[in-house]
């Protein structure tokens, strides 16, 4: 039988080696992005690169040499950066604003079917998002909102609000009701009780259907790849793939870069706000 002590190594070891198999692709493409051209390709493989260089970030942003060609030299990676942060942020807001509403009403209020209206939000979570392409393609095309950043924001509104306003639901319910009632004796109407003593309460869990929403947007393929269709309104992840066959070429060391790019706010959002995104979702998940 193992000790307390030699259970933790254990423990220990076994995390070390899952971080390490997790942690390798991450290094190693940084470790690429930052490699001349002529140092990636070597059959030796070095974690650490040798030579540095910025220019596959310069060449993802579109910062060209002078006397070369911008065409020949750069793709510009940023207008498409940019498309990704207005989609996530404006459809991580109303998701926010609208899930917080609605949960509120499903968690507080008494009326038919209430019961019946927070199951089938729930249960559209397990349609393939794959199946709702073509009506929604179709929707978008007669709203005129196709390769648009708004229709953009619209779908991903849609495709997150159902998990949103149960998580929203549970965690408002987890609020006891009587912290309302004393504040609407003091002389508070509903929406005073509701916005100087319920939401303030709920920030984490608004917090967490907003960064669900972001991460949502900001990691899709599919939507943009159906909805957008030029440079306009394309997101981060198609801008990923044109780079696989930019000019009949793959550059790998801009891939690199541009991964790098595309991964890094998202990891920031997490190792900034875990704590708020755990809570907030155990919460919304577990109680109500």
């Amino acid at each position: 039988m193992f000790d307390e002590t030699s259970r933790k190594i254990c423990w220990y070891v076994i995390i070390a080696v899952f971080l390490v198999g997790i942690l390798a692709p991450f290094v190693w493409m940084v470790s690429t992005s930052l490699k001349p051209e002529s140092d990636i390709m070597e059959l030796e493989a070095r974690w650490i690169p040798e030579r540095f260089t910025l220019n596959h970030y310069r060449w993802v942003f579109g910062i060209q040499k002078k006397g070369v060609a911008r065409a020949a030299e750069t793709v510009g990676l940023g207008i498409y950066f940019r498309n990704t942060i207005i989609v996530s942020l404006g459809a991580g807001m109303a998701v926010a604003i609208i899930s917080t509403l609605a949960g509120y009403a499903l968690a507080r209020f008494r009326f038919p079917a209430r019961k019946g209206i927070a199951l089938f939000l729930l249960s559209t979570t397990f349609f393939p998002a794959v199946l709702l392409l073509i009506p929604w393609y179709v929707l978008l095309n007669r709203l005129r909102l196709l390769d648009s950043l708004a229709g953009l924001i619209l779908s991903f509104t849609a495709v997150c609000m159902p998990f949103s306003v149960w998580m929203m639901k549970g965690f408002i319910a987890s609020i006891p009701p009587a912290m309302e009632e004393c504040a609407m004796t003091d002389g508070c109407g509903r929406v005073g009780a509701f916005l100087r003593v319920t939401l303030p309460l709920t920030a984490s869990g608004i917090v967490a259907v907003m960064l669900y929403t972001i991460v949502m947007s900001w990691n899709d393929f599919l939507i943009p790849l159906v909805v957008a269709s030029s440079p306009k309104s394309k997101t981060i992840a198609i801008g990923l793939t044109e780079l696989l066959t930019f000019y009949g070429k793959t550059n790998w060391g801009g891939l690199m870069a541009g991964s790098v790019i595309t991964a890094l706010p998202v990891v920031m959002i997490f190792v900034l706000l875990q704590r708020q995104l755990v809570s907030g979702m155990t919460a919304g998940a577990v109680k109500g």
